[in-house]
């Protein structure tokens, strides 16, 4: 599903941006997958693997997870306007705000 609708995202703003603003947002859309990358997401290999499996360890993770990747999009918010700035990309920040909160949802 989730590949699914990156694709309709990617075709839709394809046709509806200028390259410069495609670019952007692909770019914004670089960064924001790198920072995704440091999200914990090897927890539900982890739950698979336990013997016995309690509403604790999912409920646990589940929140670690959660809170983790709001600290992770709370980062790059702090760290989007200074990015703009050393990139030398005039509209990256609000780019980055946006698309980042693909870091929550996923």
């Amino acid at each position: 599903l989730s590949t699914g609708l990156g694709l309709i995202v990617y075709v839709v703003t394809s046709r509806a941006l200028q390259p410069d603003d495609f670019g952007l947002v692909a770019f914004g859309l670089g960064i924001v997958m790198f920072v995704s990358c440091l999200v914990p997401f090897g927890f539900g290999g982890a739950l698979t693997q336990r013997g016995e499996l309690s509403e604790a360890h999912l409920d646990s993770v589940f929140w670690l997870c959660t809170l983790a990747a709001v600290a992770a999009y709370g980062a790059l918010l702090l760290a989007a306007l200074p990015l703009e700035r050393l990139t030398g990309t005039p509209g990256l920040a609000p780019v980055l705000a946006a698309v980042g909160t693909r870091i929550v949802w996923d």
